[in-house]
């Protein structure tokens, strides 16, 4: 049994690496994204993976009734290994140049466990959430499906082989029964547990699966289709099957899943009936798509790091010309890749088998070394001088406030308590941006003979008769649901002559809807829906803080803290690498002296300008209300509002303030709480 080569094969590689490019880049043409389903290009590359492991493996068993493991794995390696390393090795300069610590610790573990095949597991694990679009910047993401395909290698060889040998004549019914079962555990759990989906093996083997029942079907007849009718018009169906997932399916939809099985058929159809005289197979068969095809798997390893880095450069969107620019860097990369690499280590008689191991364990070594020194260097934060950037980098505010039972933002039990609780009550509620001044405020409120309570939850702005929905799952956050709610109402509305501070980023609330936005402050991954569908946010909270009013409890209101639109750390971590090592914290604090960072305070305005329609309805004897906008922007010239103040920084990241500018704003607190005591 032999196998013609497939030209058209590779011209679905083209069609596969495309769409990728095209969806990763995020192309936009008139504002709108016309490849928003181009991350199906990765489930075509699986379905004719499954194809072609299969008809390798069934070719061997069939000619030679046996099948050689050492030659299959050595095979996949001198494949997969050779670009992998190079890209890796050549993007290690741009690690350092432009990721910060953190960053660049989470960088090198990803080229580990990509080496291993489990960055899939890497990438689930370290997330609380899962949206494609937000891991635009990191260089190795797109290693997971690398992982998916290492696993599958791994153990489908030996499931095949088991079941030819000692099940053959139910071989088909076993694969298809497998693909059922896998298909609708993606379905289910696309809904439930959507990052565990994407991301493992067992959610995806169908697709693969998909391919490889197409091998053994054409192993079984000895050819594919001969219908001349079906073959003249299914790889048409095919292909419009592929453009139509590329175009029409979006970021957060459920995949994979039932619809995934939209361009896994159109696939299907084109491996099956495609033939040389068809149009469709024809083209995909011309030298254009066939060379794209040979140079995918160097494009595809090229393109993520490319694009990645130039966004960690940039720190803004980048525009359309930028990417074709960067699409085109690609394509000079993959070629170099392809001739220079690819074939020759593919190639037994250029590089031999012990040559290529010498090399290959050899630059695997480099790396694991040079991932291991930075992990041990913690991504060697030595290379921020300036000691505010080090405190800047080191810790968030909000995380400052403890006490004996650890920190006390997003607690289990909800709250901390500081002070002699019989005294009298100060609570403070909201978000992590009112959580950036927490710490500021306890020492000097004991002092004052106040008992203060904190009852700060990440997301959770104050809405009684609200549950907190997840984007990942649709369930109810139990960390903000109404119960969560009405336990802070209870105890708010509890004793007269209480003091309740209450704030958070309502522009976000208002928006009230799923955001991420990759290169702007917002990261929003709920949205929060009425137990009574009559309510909404906008009167809930008017009421909800009338009613602390109406019941003698002095209200102290803090209006949204104006946002960043830019990554506050990622700008002076890139900044500060443009100075000599000499006399670094000098030169930097006389660049930000002359250039401080500024925001413009008109942006903020606008998209505010909602939230303070809402809070400015609520007026009462009884309520004190804080503007950080005026205290934190009190000197705007052209719109642009200063974060660099008297040699500080004001914020910590985007929308969370640092120790300078939470100052600030607790100094207005401390004033209120002084007004209310005095009156």
């Amino acid at each position: 049994m032999t196998h013609r080569y497939r030209w058209e094969i590779d011209g679905l590689r083209a069609i596969a690496v495309s769409a990728v490019i095209l969806y990763h880049a995020q192309i936009t043409i008139f504002g709108h994204k016309p490849f928003t389903g181009g991350f199906i290009g990765v489930d075509i590359f699986f379905v004719i993976s499954g194809y072609l492991i299969t008809s390798i493996i069934l070719q061997e068993l069939v000619t030679t009734g046996s099948f050689s493991f050492k030659h299959f794995y050595e095979r996949r390696i001198r494949r997969i290994f050779p670009a992998l390393l190079l890209a890796m090795l050549a993007s290690f300069p741009f690690a350092w140049m432009y990721l910060m610590p953190n960053d660049f610790v989470s960088y090198v573990n990803s080229i580990i466990t990509s080496l291993s095949f489990n960055s899939n597991f890497f990438y689930h694990f370290s997330a609380n959430e899962f949206d494609e679009i937000a891991y635009l910047n990191k260089p190795f993401f797109h290693t997971w499906s690398l992982s998916i395909l290492g696993q599958y290698y791994a153990l489908f060889p030996i499931i095949l082989i088991v079941t030819f040998k000692h099940f053959r004549k139910y071989i088909i019914h076993i694969l298809i029964l497998g693909f059922i079962i896998s298909l609708g555990l993606a379905d289910w759990g696309s809904r439930n547990y959507p990052s565990a989906t994407f991301f493992f093996l067992h959610t995806r083997i169908w697709e693969l699966v998909a391919g490889s029942i197409l091998a053994i079907l054409e192993t079984k007849q000895g050819y594919r289709s001969n219908n001349k009718l079906l073959n003249s018009i299914l790889p048409s169906l095919g292909i419009l099957l592929i453009f139509y997932s590329i175009i029409f399916f979006y970021d957060g939809m459920l995949h994979p899943s039932i619809r995934t099985l939209i361009p896994v058929i159109g696939v299907s159809l084109i491996i099956w009936f495609a033939n040389k005289d068809e149009f469709v197979s024809k083209i995909l068969s011309s030298k254009v798509f066939v060379g794209t095809g040979l140079i995918s798997y160097s494009l595809y390893m090229w393109h993520f790091p490319v694009f990645a880095f130039k966004r960690e450069r940039s720190l803004l969107s980048l525009d359309n010309q930028d990417k074709f620019e960067l699409i085109l860097t690609c394509i000079i990369l993959s070629i170099i890749s392809y001739f220079l690499i690819e074939k020759n280590f593919r190639n037994k008689k250029i590089i031999s088998k012990k040559v290529f191991w010498y090399i290959t364990i050899f630059l695997s070594s480099i790396i694991i070394l040079l991932s291991t020194i930075v992990i041990k260097k913690k991504g060697f934060i030595n290379r921020i001088i300036d000691k505010q950037l080090v405190e800047l980098f080191d810790i968030a505010p909000r995380l400052k406030l403890r006490d004996d039972s650890g920190v006390c933002f997003d607690r289990n039990d909800n709250f901390c308590s500081f002070g002699n609780t019989e005294n009298k009550k100060i609570y403070l509620v909201g978000d992590s941006t009112i959580g950036a001044f927490a710490h500021l405020l306890k020492d000097k409120l004991i002092k004052k003979d106040y008992n203060y309570v904190t009852l700060i939850q990440s997301g959770c702005y104050y809405l009684p008769g609200f549950n907190r929905i997840q984007k990942s799952n649709g369930e109810i956050s139990k960390d903000c649901s109404n119960d969560f709610h009405y336990k802070i109402r209870k105890l708010l509305n509890n004793n007269q002559d209480n003091i309740v501070i209450i704030g958070g980023n309502l522009n976000l609330y208002l928006k009230n809807t799923f955001v991420t936005e990759v290169h702007g402050s917002y990261n929003w991954w709920f949205k929060f829906k009425p137990i009574d569908p009559n309510k909404n946010i906008k009167s809930t909270i008017i009421d909800s803080i009338n009613e602390l009013l109406n019941n003698n409890v002095k209200v102290i209101l803090i209006y949204p803290v104006p946002e960043l639109d830019f990554d506050l750390q990622k700008l002076l971590f890139l900044q500060i690498k443009n100075f000599k090592l000499e006399n670094k914290e000098i030169l930097f604090s006389k660049h930000l002296s002359e250039n401080p960072i500024t925001f413009d305070i008109q942006k903020y305005d606008e998209r505010s300008k909602e939230s303070y329609d809402v809070l400015n309805k609520i007026e009462h004897p009884n309520l004190y209300k804080i503007y950080p906008r005026d205290l934190l922007c009190s000197n705007v010239i052209n719109n642009k509002c200063s974060i660099y103040k008297d040699k500080k920084f004001l914020y910590y990241d985007p929308v969370h303030l640092g120790d300078e500018g939470a100052k600030i704003i607790s100094s207005s607190i401390l004033e209120k709480v002084n007004q209310i005591s005095d009156e």
